[in-house]
Parts: C-alpha cells; sequence; structure tokens
C-alpha cells in the first residue's frame, strides 16, 4: 500500500482551548472529504473519541503530554470529550498537494482531472518543467504546477483572473508562476523561450474558429523537443447541446489527425461523456463530448 500521508500539506490552522468557542468540538462533528486533521494538544488531557453515524462511539484515545498527537482521517465522525478543565490545542487542516487551492481559496476549483492523471503517469519525479498554460483562468492548474516547483506562464484575456493568480503567488511565497494578459484570438509574439509542457483545459471552446489553426501551429513551435500537449476541448455532437459562448467545437478526432499530421506522436487520444461547470435550467451540470489529447513533439 502506498503512503497516502507522505506528502499532506496544511492549508488552514485553527486553536481550541478550554475558554474557546468548544461547543462544535464536544459535540458530534467530522473533517471534510480529502482532509486529514492534525490535533496537538499543548496542555492538559482530553479524550478524542471516534464515532459512528448515530453517533455512538467506536473508539476511545486519551491525549496528554505523553500522548499529544492525533492524526484525524478524512469525513470520520468524532468529538472531543474535555478530562481536564483546562487544555490547549491546536488544530492542523491537510489535504493533497493537487487539493490545496481549492481547499484553501474556495473560489478555485479543482486541478483538471485530466490533466491531473497526465502529470502523474507522465511526469512524476520530472525535474523542473517549463510550462504554458494556455487559457489558464483563475489559476487552478497553473498554481498547483508551480506549487510542485515548475516554472510556469499562465496566459489569458480576464485581468481579473490574471490579478487573482498574482495576488495567490504572492501570498503563498510563488515565485515561478508568470502571467501575460492577452487576446488568444491574436498572434502569441511574446513568447521566445521553449516549453516543456503545454496545456489546455476546456479554453479551446471560446476562440474564433478560423484562429484554431494558426494557434495550434504556434503552440507547437515554441514546445521543446520530446514536449508534451495536453488539450481536452468539447466535440461537437448531435447527442449534445452545449452553449452558443462555444465558438469551436471540433468534429470527432479532428485535433488527433492535425497532431498526427504534423509529425507529433499521439500518446492517448480519447472522446468521453462529461461535465461542464455550468448548469442547464434545471439546474444540472450541462452535459457533452469532450476529447483528451495528449501527444508529443519528436
Amino acid at each position: 500500500m502506498p503512503d497516502l500521508l507522505d506528502d499532506l500539506v496544511c492549508y488552514k490552522k485553527t486553536r481550541i482551548t478550554h475558554d474557546g468557542k468548544l461547543t462544535f468540538f464536544l459535540g458530534k462533528h467530522s473533517t471534510k472529504e480529502g482532509t486529514w486533521g492534525k490535533l496537538h494538544l499543548h496542555a492538559g488531557e482530553v479524550d478524542f473519541v471516534f464515532l459512528n453515524g448515530e453517533g455512538e462511539e467506536i473508539s476511545r484515545r486519551r491525549l496528554n503530554k505523553d500522548n499529544p498527537h492525533m492524526l484525524i482521517p478524512p469525513a470520520s465522525w468524532h468529538k472531543l470529550v474535555q478530562i481536564t478543565p483546562e487544555f490547549d490545542a491546536s488544530l492542523d487542516f491537510c489535504c493533497k498537494p493537487h487539493r490545496y487551492f481549492n481547499k484553501k481559496y474556495k473560489q478555485l476549483s479543482n486541478v483538471h482531472q485530466d490533466l491531473l492523471y497526465v502529470y502523474k503517469t507522465y511526469f512524476k519525479n520530472q525535474d523542473v518543467l517549463n510550462v504554458l498554460d494556455v487559457g489558464c483562468g483563475s489559476g487552478r492548474n497553473s498554481l498547483f504546477l508551480a506549487f510542485s516547483g515548475h516554472r510556469v506562464t499562465g496566459i489569458d484575456i480576464n485581468e481579473e483572473s490574471i490579478q487573482q493568480i498574482r495576488e495567490i503567488a504572492e501570498q503563498e511565497n510563488i515565485t515561478t508562476i508568470n502571467t501575460i494578459v492577452h487576446d488568444l484570438n491574436l498572434p502569441l509574439t511574446e513568447h521566445k523561450e521553449l516549453y516543456d509542457f503545454v496545456i489546455s483545459t476546456v479554453s479551446l471552446q471560446f476562440l474564433q474558429v478560423d484562429r484554431i489553426p494558426s494557434l495550434l501551429k504556434e503552440l507547437r513551435a515554441i514546445t521543446a523537443a520530446q514536449g508534451l500537449h495536453i488539450l481536452v476541448f468539447p466535440i461537437s455532437s448531435a447527442q449534445f447541446t452545449l452553449p452558443s459562448s462555444f465558438t469551436y467545437l471540433p468534429e470527432s478526432d479532428a485535433l488527433y489527425h492535425d497532431y498526427q499530421s504534423a509529425g507529433w506522436s499521439v500518446l492517448e487520444y480519447t472522446e468521453t461523456i462529461g461535465q461542464l461547470h455550468k448548469t442547464d435550467v434545471t439546474g444540472k451540470p450541462i452535459q457533452g463530448l469532450f476529447g483528451l489529447l495528449l501527444a508529443q513533439r519528436a
């Protein structure tokens, strides 16, 4: 079994004391999914009690100066029982690195699942990468990759989103991320260096149809030898109705053939049914057909 705890990062801290707001912690409560709690007792004694869904005790552990630490698994019902009149403890809320920014900054969604899959499959234990995030939005992917130690350039037309990335990067003391406000419908003129990894997750659909061929050509030209592209994009399909704001919807296999014709190796290509963050009139997420292309420059 892999060690699930070897790379946990803390995204929030809180203090728990006898004279603080104890009601929540003394009653039945749980950590959230994907959140581990690291409880550190500094003074006094408490019992940590695991509970089932009905509030019945499953197990109990005494925390004191000889046994001051407790790791709380995700989504586990529990409560504290005060043993000494006075006690002082701290609680660290921790998660896996790819959940860090979503947990700490609620305006950011999770790292795109396809990007996370590719990163863990193809780039695990990789040296520092030079990454270009095309249509980076609010920075969910850019911040994760920079947080993981890579050099990242994020490019997007939305000035507010770019400013948000800059503010979060400054707050987190991340110095390996660069952001550019640019309309991707216009030629890329500021990119003189080569990138090891170029990503575009659900951003191409907002561009002008006649811009896509030249944009992909430009992106391939600024990719280093053996560099990778990952594109995630909605596909034109009679089965689904996608938002009218989507101006570019390639036909099935179109980008597969485009990269193959350009002399690139297509490492993975799939078309699967997925969901948008947007919802329909009934409040359900809009479904569509999405392509995943992972290609490598020769």
